[in-house]
């Protein structure tokens, strides 16, 4: 009797492991794939978000900020990593219904939160600013070019250099900001319109130091890539006030355990430094560089420099994390 039940139970378990194999069962689903099934249903998965046609900026972008790697596709924009607590690790799709506005400049909407309006523009041979408007003001990302077909690389780089006639020209592919146009008052029947001029922009590229690795008591180098542009101005140069200062976390950290730190803040920084502001006759619209020679502490320990460039009533403000050990 107990050889019967032996072999009916094994019969069982090899009924139940073909059930699960047909129909999928979650017993042999990975955790990523069970999260993916789930999250199907999400109006923001990619599947749920039609494609719209194709455009020169396809391809798979890198967030430098938050380490995240995006795929442009056909009008939508979505997650291709496996997130963090704050983006699901699904394909989700953040700024859908991308489209293409001016030589090298394009619209979305955004499915974070959709009164908020988002903006792409080719800003380099390599590089996409993405510029997220909200009602409090905007927010700037550069996005770094990461795997793109070839047929994909030429599109993009014409792309580019139509981008560049236009913003040589001071036509409306000079800005990130969609040039607004609206009708007289009075005479919406006229099909009249006037343009409302660009506003001035600035985008951070890059900023690092040189070495990278920095030692108590030696010199070093922080070098900021930038580039502020007013179209609204015909000179090829530009006032533009720098300023840096250097803060020191509070509670000193191993960088090497965490991928970046937070952002700093008073309560988790003190201010060790502020730099006298510097005035700098900055290239109108073009990519420049600015190099501070530093000397380090001979203090161990967890590190900020955060650098302010400022034009007319316009800042930005750029932070970057460093340890001297």
């Amino acid at each position: 009797m107990y050889e019967n039940l032996f072999v009916k139970a094994i019969r069982l378990s090899v009924l139940l492991v073909t059930l699960c194999f047909v129909s999928g069962c979650s017993l042999f689903m990975s955790y990523y794939q069970m999260v993916d099934k789930e999250f199907k249903k999400s109006p923001r998965h990619v599947v749920n978000v039609p494609p719209k046609t194709p455009l020169p900026i396809d391809g798979i972008w890198s967030n430098p900020y938050d380490g995240q790697n995006y795929f442009m596709d056909r009008g939508r924009i979505h997650l291709i990593d496996r997130g963090t607590r704050e983006l699901p690790g699904f394909p989700m799709v953040v700024v859908k219904d991308i489209e293409r506005v001016a030589p090298g400049r394009y619209r979305g909407t955004s499915m974070l939160n959709p009164g908020w309006r988002v903006t792409y523009s080719v800003v380099a041979k390599d590089k996409l600013l993405e510029r997220t408007f909200k009602k409090d003001g905007y927010m700037d990302v550069v996005y770094d070019m990461g795997w793109f077909p070839e047929h994909r690389k030429a599109e993009f780089l014409k792309e580019y250099q139509a981008f560049l006639r236009e913003s040589q020209t001071g036509g409306s592919g000079s800005e990130a900001v969609p040039t607004q146009t609206a009708s007289p008052s009075g005479d919406r029947a006229s099909g009249q319109t006037k343009g409302v001029s660009a506003r001035p922009s600035i985008v951070v590229y890059k900023m690092y130091t040189k070495p990278e690795q920095i030692i108590p008591g030696t010199r070093f180098d922080l070098i900021i890539e930038y580039a502020v542009t007013d179209p609204a101005v015909q000179s090829d140069r530009i006032p533009v006030t720098f300023n840096l200062e250097i803060l020191k976390t509070k509670n000193t950290f191993q960088s090497s355990n965490l991928k970046e730190p937070a952002y700093p803040t008073s309560s988790r920084t003190d201010r060790i430094h502020t730099f006298k502001p510097a005035n700098i006759d900055c290239p109108n619209g073009k990519k420049t560089s600015r190099t501070v020679h530093l000397s380090a502490t001979k203090d161990k320990g967890s590190y900020y420099m955060v650098a302010h460039l400022k034009y007319k009533d316009l800042t930005k403000k750029v932070a970057m994390h460093f340890t001297i050990n």
